[in-house]
């Protein structure tokens, strides 16, 4: 399931409170969530609502895939171990095709033994949970800052990951 935060139901993790909703004030950026966790997908959204983003939450990678390939997004913040398709899974797909999508991965599980995770991540960074709010909104300014910054120059907004007309092509290291 995909949620946005302009058309989430009552009682979505995603759906954004009086607080941090103000419709007179459009977000520029849209970031896509994608967590299994209801619990980290609603503090993401909120910090980032809250900080000006216009967020979209992804419940697994699968989901987010088909997120990805609906809409445009400007970046990714996705966690690694879900059902469906991991993080990394889904950041593989996204780098298959020609967009420059900056991600960020967080997990408490990192994998850090993945030879192409460097390449990966360019542009972006990993997090490991458990974090601080504070450092971890620094690290989107900067990550997504500097790398929307660069597509610009490039000419590339970020906005398709995937190509619908072709399926992704899997990279699989052979060990």
């Amino acid at each position: 399931m995909v949620t946005d935060n302009n058309a989430a139901p009552p009682g979505d993790p995603c759906s954004p409170t009086s607080s941090t909703s103000d419709p007179a004030v459009e977000p520029t950026r849209r970031v896509l969530v994608v967590d299994d966790d209801p619990d980290m997908r609603h503090l993401i959204f909120h910090l980032l609502r809250a900080d000006g983003y216009r967020v979209v939450c992804a419940e697994d990678g699968q989901a987010g895939w088909e997120a990805l390939c609906e809409s445009g997004f400007d970046a990714m913040i996705t966690d690694h171990d879900m059902p469906r398709l991991t993080g990394l899974g889904l950041i593989r797909r996204v780098r298959a095709g020609p967009s420059r999508l900056p991600v960020i991965l967080i997990s408490g599980d990192m994998p850090w033994q993945d030879p192409d995770l460097g390449r990966l991540l360019t542009p972006g960074l990993a997090i490991d949970k458990p974090f601080r709010l504070s450092e971890f909104l620094v690290s989107v300014r900067d990550t997504f800052g500097r790398a929307l910054k660069a597509d610009l120059r490039s000419g590339n907004d970020g906005a398709h990951a995937c190509l619908p007309s072709r399926p992704p092509r899997i990279v699989v290291p052979i060990a």
